[in-house]
């Protein structure tokens, strides 16, 4: 994840074509990528997702191609506040479209907290 503040739609363009290229390298280097996250997990921790005939550690099972991952990057890129009514209503609209997150790739520090808010109280309920 990526912080940004008061960026403007020139920057806005450079970091979404950042999040794309650091996308592409993740394709074009599948097993390095692996690699990286596999030494994330500690040696003894049990395999997350796949039957225990297969994998039954974590290490493992993410180094597996076989092993699907799914990733979702977004940048965030300040607060709501700073945006003018055209803008929310922009992203309100974008929002609509897109789904629950808007935009795949960016969203505002409000929005990411009003989801870990949402989150954190399904937790508590």
């Amino acid at each position: 994840m990526t912080l940004f503040s008061d960026l403007s739609a020139c920057d806005l363009r450079l970091v979404e074509r950042q999040l794309a290229q650091r996308e592409n390298w993740r394709r074009e280097n599948e097993y390095a990528f692996r690699q990286v996250l596999a030494k994330l997990e500690p040696e003894d921790a049990a395999a997350k997702c796949s039957n225990a005939s297969v994998h039954q550690r974590a290490r493992p099972e993410l180094l597996d191609l076989r092993t699907v991952i799914h990733l979702r990057c977004h940048a965030v890129i300040g607060r709501s506040v700073g945006m003018s009514d055209a803008e929310r209503e922009a992203r309100r609209l974008e929002d609509q479209k897109r789904g629950e997150w808007g935009s795949p790739q960016v969203i505002t520090y409000d929005r990411l907290l009003s989801k870990a808010k949402a989150l954190e109280s399904r937790g508590a309920a």
